[in-house]
């Protein structure tokens, strides 16, 4: 994720608090919230490395090809979870306005405080104008990855047209459903054209409903099917879409390292984390140790403060010798390097998370 593309509960991420555990095995839900923050980790852990066109090339190919269906993982979750939760829409925007708003904002002043004194630890994502420019946030995250709470906005302003779409008739969904046609294909374009608002405001970027809500539906129909999907199907999907990932962006970066064919809504990456949701939660279903489900359980609930905080420690992790980033590049064991880099922040991220949900003025920023 190395741009605003990239730039990923329920936030998904920020479990316990905002979703229940109903319809779906929640040790299954805890795996796939874990095992997709570490891999938006490993991404960002490799993401210079991979730009780097070095003898290790191919390692970092793979590991960023490897972890590519986080993000719409982390999509799918939500509508699993959510698309048919019964739930007025009133209820659904007061349990998760707070929840997702609170963070943002917490978390955009934080990183924009850190952009301004130590941007030089990070300068190719640091956004240090913000600082001076507040109103900046209305077009680009403060940090790169808050995009994501952006876009879990509009996912959230879509499930109750998805509701819509799977539920019985209600003349509140349909003033809702109406309402946001009209806002998204007449008003929106209208102000755009009349230039009233800019073209560019991120916040309210509604072509990119699309995307990610389609993401979401995804999970719901995958969820809705788990039974009759056998992991060795999904598992052959998953390794599909990350043999076509690797090869495909292999022959993209001939010239030049490429991302092109590593979107998180390209068509195999979309296997791959079809084949990776399905996979991730069966082994959930038989993940039957008491000790260990606590353990993820934990994990799985500070998920979203390990993603909001881990671009505020991985700065300083690559400030370790041999796991700065051109020590990475021509590391001899690059693929330990990745790891106990990724692992690190991981662990280290968890622990800011941890001692901030123990502090009752501040824990409702995860």
């Amino acid at each position: 994720m190395t741009n605003l593309q990239d730039k990923p509960n329920s936030v998904v991420l920020n479990t316990k608090p905002i979703i229940e555990m109903k319809g779906i095995n929640s040790t299954s839900a805890n795996l796939l919230r874990v095992t997709a923050i570490f891999a938006v980790i490993v991404i960002h852990t490799c993401s210079l490395p991979f730009k780097s066109n070095s003898e290790n090339w191919d390692i970092f190919n793979f590991f960023t090809s490897l972890s590519r269906w986080c993000v719409p993982v982390l999509f799918m979750l939500t509508g699993a979870l959510l698309i048919e939760k019964d739930e007025s829409i009133v209820t659904f925007f007061k349990k998760r306005a707070g929840k997702i708003l609170i963070p943002l904002a917490a978390w955009s002043f934080i990183y924009i405080v850190f952009a301004k004194n130590f941007s030089y630890l990070d300068p190719l994502h640091a956004n240090p104008g913000v600082f001076t420019e507040p109103f900046k946030l209305l077009e680009y995250p403060a940090y790169f990855h808050l995009w994501f709470l952006y876009a879990i906005i509009g996912v959230y302003i879509a499930i109750p047209l998805l509701r819509a779409a799977f539920s019985k008739y209600s003349n509140k969904l349909a003033i809702y459903v109406l309402s946001m046609w009209f806002v998204s294909i007449s008003l929106i374009p209208y102000l755009n054209a009349s230039g009233i608002i800019i073209p560019k405001l991120y916040i309210i970027r509604f072509d990119l409903l699309a995307t990610y809500t389609g993401m979401a539906l995804l999970g719901l129909f995958i969820l809705k099917n788990i039974n009759r999907i056998n992991i060795v199907h999904s598992l052959a999907l998953l390794v599909i879409g990350l043999a076509a990932t690797i090869i495909l962006t292999k022959h993209a970066s001939i010239k030049a390292p490429s991302e092109l064919y590593q979107g998180y809504n390209s068509p195999n990456v979309l296997l791959m984390a079809t084949g990776a949701f399905a996979t991730i939660y069966k082994i959930g279903e038989v993940l039957k140790n008491v000790s260990f489900n606590r353990y993820l359980e934990k994990l799985s609930n500070l998920s979203f403060g390990i993603y909001l905080a881990h671009m505020i420690i991985m700065p300083f992790v690559w400030k370790i010798p041999f796991l700065s980033n051109s020590s990475l590049i021509v590391s001899n064991m690059p693929s330990v390097a990745v790891i106990i880099s990724a692992t690190a922040t991981f662990l280290l991220s968890y622990f800011i998370s941890y001692f901030i949900s123990l502090t009752p003025v501040i824990r409702r920023i995860i």
